[in-house]
């Protein structure tokens, strides 16, 4: 169950909404606590367990949640950037969310 795509879509979005400074006001004012998400992050890690298809369906929540958000200005920039530099998600991970329609 805990490595069901739905669980890793779900757990993604919970553990990165908080640490997203600003969710509700301008979309200047959002952010990401840097901090937190790379605290947080390391529980990401451990379900996602070096398996590139539960890293994709994270990326893919990590997409549906910028969407939700209605894209505010290099945000996914940025949490991609920390889940690559934390290890948490594999170049292959993203070479393959990347070539996905």
């Amino acid at each position: 169950l805990t490595s069901s795509p739905s669980f890793i879509r779900t757990l993604t979005t919970v553990v990165t909404e908080s640490c997203i400074n600003g969710i509700g006001g301008p979309h200047s004012q959002i952010s990401l606590d840097e901090d937190s998400f790379k605290n947080r992050s390391q529980i990401l890690k451990t379900y996602l367990k070096d398996d590139s298809d539960l890293e994709f369906q994270s990326l893919i929540a990590l997409q549906y949640l910028i969407h939700r958000l209605e894209h505010p200005q290099k945000l996914i920039h940025v949490i991609f950037e920390k889940l690559y530099e934390e290890d948490v998600v594999s170049e292959e991970a993203f070479l393959s969310w990347s070539k996905n329609d």
